[in-house]
């Protein structure tokens, strides 16, 4: 899991991640996020309805869609099981420093 120095979680988040994780042993967990607009005062929520994808091909048919609303850019809404990150060899690319983490993220949802 990735949270950055401007994020923050609730206390819970790990231990019930990790509950839904023990039950079900998925690659990623997608969660929902509160994003604060300081400049204007504003809290958009995102949720995601519950579903479960276990075959490649429908995450490559998904995909399209998780790229298209900006659900798949950012690491920090994402728990990820390290395994699939060390045997694929996956980090982010630090010589650019313009939509490195959606690259991560599209390694990972292909691996």
């Amino acid at each position: 899991m990735f949270v950055d120095s401007d994020d923050w979680i609730e206390k819970d988040t790990i231990s019930n991640l990790m509950k839904i994780q023990a039950n079900n042993n998925y690659d990623v967990i997608l969660f929902g996020v509160y994003i604060e607009n300081t400049i204007f005062k504003k809290t958009t929520v995102s949720k995601f309805k519950k579903q479960s994808f276990n075959d490649k091909e429908q995450i490559k048919q998904i995909l399209p869609n998780l790229i298209k609303q900006e659900i798949i850019n950012s690491p920090w809404n994402k728990i990820y099981k390290a395994s699939i990150i060390k045997q694929n060899n996956i980090s982010f690319n630090e010589s650019i420093s313009i939509g490195e983490d959606a690259l991560f993220n599209y390694e990972i949802f292909l691996k």
